[in-house]
């Protein structure tokens, strides 16, 4: 089978990480012979990576990394990690501080840098693909089972110590493109919502929604927080610390969201969760809630199963445990609030805010 190559530059790397191979139309590379589930040999620099080839990051569990298809639309290849920064992760880049451009290059590291695919094993990743295929409708006729809210994602949070009617969390309010948005515009209003936490968009990205403006969002108070959909890093970690200093000044009740509220959203949900007493049931539950309003994943199939134990892995990387077996998970949130940066003082009062 024809092996591929491309060369790419430190602007083929997006914002979240994934390495963008422009030159590898998706189509042409299926055509020629690879399929999906497959596995295949990825070179670049001194390193080889054996990935599996999937349509999208949801076909790779959480901290995994693969190669996707037609990952947000794209026609061409796209590397990427589920959970975590490809590029950052591997030494292609670094985080630049300065304005205009989100990296520089690695420790090393000289652009443009060859990247080689050939097929390592047919078929290889057959099992996960099939246990990870799931699939999101945009239409609402798809989801009459599903109330407005609930096709919205956008639901209450209430678990352990957490007061009625304070802590929301939802798909986007503006973003269109996965037709969401004008159903939790409007669950705003009802809830009285306040206070937002906007993990997906930076100021400018959202005022370019075209609802933006008409929108009840618009009237809030938001902190705009542009997220990669890599959590394990430095800026997620100040983002989060940004989240919790403006809630801190702002009244509720509070919303957080990212573009579907599934993983951003999630990861900054369950580690609030943990740290305001829910267990680690209440917490899957959660988290694995918005497979089933979004994904038509059905509850205790093996897919579901698998997906809310995600949420698990991701806990454990962020409190850096291998087992969380006994382990008081509101201490454990608790260290990890103070380890990104803040003081007692402010997550008590963090604490008494959701609580209130």
């Amino acid at each position: 089978m024809k092996e591929y190559s491309c060369n790419i530059d430190i602007h083929d790397i997006d914002a979240y990480g994934g390495v963008h191979l422009f030159s590898i139309l998706s189509d042409d590379f299926l055509q020629d012979g690879y399929e999906h589930a497959d596995m295949v040999s990825i070179r670049f620099l001194d390193k080889e990576l054996i990935l599996p080839l999937v349509p999208d990051f949801n076909y790779i569990d959480i901290l995994e990394e693969g190669l996707t298809t037609y990952n947000f639309g794209a026609d061409y290849l796209v590397l990427l990690c589920n959970g975590n920064v490809f590029a950052e992760k591997y030494g292609l880049v670094k985080r630049n501080d300065e304005e205009g451009s989100y990296w520089k290059e690695g420790d090393n590291i000289s652009f443009p840098i060859s990247v080689s695919i050939s097929l390592y094993k047919k078929q290889g990743y057959r099992r996960q693909y099939e246990l990870f295929s799931i699939k999101r409708s945009n239409n609402r006729d798809d989801y009459a089972f599903l109330n407005d809210e609930e096709y919205g994602n956008f639901r209450e949070v209430s678990y352990g110590n957490i007061s009625k009617g304070i802590l929301f969390r939802s798909s986007s309010p503006i973003d269109e493109t996965i037709g969401r948005d004008e159903f939790v515009d409007k669950a705003l209003e009802k809830h009285q919502i306040s206070t937002i936490a906007n993990l997906h968009d930076n100021k400018g990205m959202a005022l370019s929604h075209p609802h933006f403006e008409r929108s009840s969002y618009s009237k809030k108070n938001i902190a705009y927080i542009h997220q990669p959909v890599g959590f394990f890093n430095d800026r997620f970690e100040e983002g989060i610390k940004k989240m919790v200093h403006f809630f801190l000044n702002n009244d509720g009740p509070y919303l957080i969201h990212c573009l579907e509220g599934k993983d951003r959203t999630g990861y900054v949900i369950a580690l609030i969760e943990a740290l305001m007493g829910a267990s680690i049931e209440e917490i899957e539950e959660d988290y694995a809630k918005t497979y089933t309003n979004m994904f038509f994943v059905k509850k205790d199939s093996p897919t579901y199963k698998s997906l809310s134990k995600r949420i698990i892995k991701c806990l454990k990387e962020a409190y850096r445990l291998d087992d969380l077996s006994g382990v008081d998970l509101s201490e454990a949130s608790f260290a990890f609030f103070k380890r990104i940066g803040l003081n007692d003082e402010e997550i008590s009062m963090f604490k008494a805010r959701l609580s209130k």
